[in-house]
């Protein structure tokens, strides 16, 4: 056991003596010596020795015995004993602590029995309060204080209201006083060694609640209204919190002054409110108070009327006007944290209620930030979130707020980048874009997702260009600004929203005439093809597929070859992967096309199998067979049909592979490959290969000493192919 528990055990044991002992004295009606064993109860609250929690604990078993002394003391002054005496001679009690407690206890008795007027013991026990100047014992001591007499301060009405007893003023002047001195107790708990300094904020914020006891007891004083306490009871506390200049105290305060007055009180004195939300300290979190604030002048009981409603908001806007115009040394994070509290006020209505005031609120954020750090690690969170709040609100409206896309313009990318990403997801669940105004305001909105590196902000620019449905003459010019503003970025993966501007322009829709003319569309994508090249050849190849196809579908032929012969003529500059990618990309354009004439795709097919002899030997495998598998597939049309020059390009790649100079291994490697390819050959005509060679060349493998691992997952793989 450690001293403190220790300490503790041996207070509680005491009291539990002396309790008993004094039970017996009330029982014996021997007021004397209940006094004196009560002095003895209260002596334990001399102990140095405790921590503020073991501290409690001890007061309050005392406390509890100290209901029973009160009670045998207003037996003793209803029986004829005077007030005034009782209370004289508890005062000769020789030890302080002791001496100050049995002054309120007889004090509250007095007032009970209406022996002595209730304003003459509350300032005279206060007063002498003033004599415990020891933190925690003068804060246990104040509260006792505040206990005892919160049913007796004096009130219109009162039944404890006697001729010069008082009135709601000096109830008022009293908790008022007691609560500044609790409080500066309360905040000389945290002086002390620096490296306790983690441990005093603990045992301090175990006892707040003993400074906010005097704030409940003002909230439930009779006699005071709105006006009263706008007038009288906050000038005070917002005075004492700004003013103790410590953050623990006025983040507690501030929030128990929130939450224990009434809606209407609260109402009275917003701007008394606003004002001290303004002034704490640099490190208290203002947003959540500002946000408390507002929901409970907002959500009280009654809603608010029209006229309230609108109080509510002038208040807050001529308290933000004040602080900006005044230049109030107020830091950009506190005013921000001021505004998102009073944005989520504004954007709580229907429709477009608070649209107006949200961006009048943009206009003034952009003043106050003039000239400041906006990139700040305190400020990025806050102008993010006070972007976002009015976009989840109204979502493309604001695209029609001035203020709201100009303080937008300002921002670093840091702040407004996920703003810009949440606006494109909520594009994309919203409306396709029809007009033109409000097609290039969002893409404009939106431009930074494709100035920076990252294929997540691309791709999301690149969905929303596909809401654009606009007529021909709004939609090329803007695809021709989009094009020169991606290809201007440094990104590489530029090519995303360039690759949906293709599919934005060879889109045809239900209705031909809202379409492009061919001319134009190849005209403009153009320099999207060339934009593409910078990027790398496979993203060209595949866009330029797409405006082949395009071609294709309106009867073009001569562009559609052209397309094709240009995708092929880029496959040089692939290789590995994305080379066969790309290369089945084209085989698949080919089969597709229907315009051409039986000559021209057959002289593409030949193209295509030039450019594939110039190939390493693993990719003129695997492009070869592809082709083979290309002139041995059945197709509506039939144009490319031709077993013979499949079997043809089989055959060549069978010499190719036998004549290549290798090591054992590597050309087992080489003829497993060739395996598979023949496998999809076969697959699409046995005529062409037939299932014996597979199984031959199979077998052939499966008997060689020299097999790699690769190698055996090939073949492992195939084997349900070939069996």
């Amino acid at each position: 056991m450690d001293s403190s528990t220790e300490n503790l055990v041996d207070s509680l044991a005491i009291i539990k003596q002396v309790s008993l002992v004094l039970r017996k004295y009330i029982d014996e009606d021997n007021y004397q010596e209940v006094i004196n064993t009560s002095v003895q109860l209260l002596s334990e609250l001399r102990n140095g020795a405790l921590s503020p929690k073991d501290y409690f604990e001890v007061w309050t078993a005392i406390c509890e015995q100290l209901v029973d002394v009160e009670c045998y003391f207003c037996q003793v002054l209803a029986s004829g004993v005077s007030g005034e005496e009782l209370y004289e001679q508890v005062q000769y009690t020789p030890t302080f602590i002791p001496r100050l407690y049995l002054m309120i206890l007889v004090g509250s008795c007095c007032i009970r029995t209406k022996q002595v007027p209730a304003k003459k013991i509350i300032y005279d026990t206060l007063e002498m309060c003033k004599g415990i100047q020891n933190p925690m014992r003068g804060l246990f001591l104040r509260n006792f204080f505040i206990r005892e007499m919160k049913d007796k301060f004096p009130y219109p009405g009162c039944r404890y209201e006697t001729e010069d007893g008082g009135d709601v003023n000096d109830s008022v002047d009293c908790i008022l006083r007691n609560f500044v001195e609790m409080n500066r107790l309360w905040i000389r708990m945290q002086s002390g060694k620096a490296r306790d300094q983690e441990a005093r904020e603990h045992e301090r914020k175990e006892l707040k609640v003993l400074v906010g006891t005097n704030l409940g007891c003002l909230s439930q004083l009779e006699g005071i209204d709105a006006e009263y306490y706008r007038n009288r009871i906050l000038p005070a506390l917002v005075n004492e919190i700004i003013s103790c200049n410590d953050p623990i105290a006025q983040e507690y305060l501030t929030e128990s002054v929130i939450q224990v007055f009434p809606e209407d009180f609260h109402l009275a004195g917003l701007g008394h409110t606003l004002e001290c939300l303004s002034h704490l300290h640099a490190s208290v979190a203002i947003q959540p108070l500002m946000e408390e604030l507002l929901e409970r002048v907002c959500d009280g009981a009654e809603p608010l009327t029209k006229e309230q409603a609108a109080q509510v908001t002038n208040t807050v806007f001529a308290f933000v006007r004040e602080l900006r115009e005044k230049g109030n040394d107020l830091p950009l994070e506190a005013l921000l944290a001021i505004e998102i509290a009073f944005l989520k006020h504004l954007l709580r209505g229907e429709g477009d209620q608070g649209f107006e005031e949200m961006d009048e609120l943009c206009e003034l954020t952009l003043k106050a930030a003039d000239g400041m750090a906006l990139d700040t690690a305190a400020c990025q969170p806050l102008f993010t979130e006070f972007l976002l709040l009015p976009l989840e609100r109204y979502q493309r409206q604001v695209l029609q707020a001035e203020h709201y896309l100009k303080l937008f313009d300002q921002l670093p990318a840091v702040e407004t980048t996920p703003v810009a990403l949440r606006m494109a997801e909520l594009s994309l669940a919203a409306a396709p874009l029809t007009a033109a105004p409000e097609a290039e305001a969002l893409l404009r909105f939106l431009r930074q997702l494709y100035a920076y590196d990252d294929s997540t902000q691309q791709a999301a620019f690149a969905r929303c260009l596909h809401l654009l449905c606009l007529e021909p003459a709004a939609l090329l010019p803007l695809v021709a600004q989009l094009t020169t503003a991606v290809a201007a970025s440094a990104a590489t993966s530029r090519y995303i929203p360039l690759l949906a501007l293709v599919a934005v322009l060879l889109r045809r829709d239900a209705t031909a005439t809202s379409a492009p003319e061919p001319a134009a569309v190849y005209a403009a994508v153009e320099p999207i093809l060339e934009a593409l090249k910078a990027v790398g050849a496979r993203h060209t190849v595949l866009a330029t597929l797409r405006v082949a196809a395009f071609a294709d579908s309106v009867g073009d032929t001569e562009k559609a070859v052209a397309m094709l012969e240009a995708a092929i003529a880029l496959l040089a500059a692939l290789q590995g992967k994305e080379r066969e990618t790309v290369h089945t990309a084209v085989v698949c354009a080919l089969l597709r096309l229907r315009a051409p004439a039986k000559e021209e795709l057959v002289a593409l097919g030949e193209k295509l199998v030039a450019a594939d002899r110039a190939m390493s030997l693993a990719l003129r495998v695997g492009a070869q067979t592809q082709c083979a598998m290309m002139y041995a597939v059945k197709t509506p049309s039939a144009l490319l049909l031709d077993e013979e020059k499949a079997k043809a390009l089989v055959a060549e790649c069978e010499k190719a592979v036998a004549e290549a100079e290798l090591g054992l291994k590597e050309k087992n490697a080489a003829k497993a490959q060739l395996l598979g390819g023949l496998v999809r050959v076969s697959m699409t005509s046995q005529s062409v290969v037939s299932a014996e060679k597979l199984q031959a060349l199979y077998k052939e493998l499966k008997a060689s000493e020299k097999l790699g691992h690769a190698t055996k997952r090939v073949l492992e793989a195939l084997k349900p192919y070939v069996a």
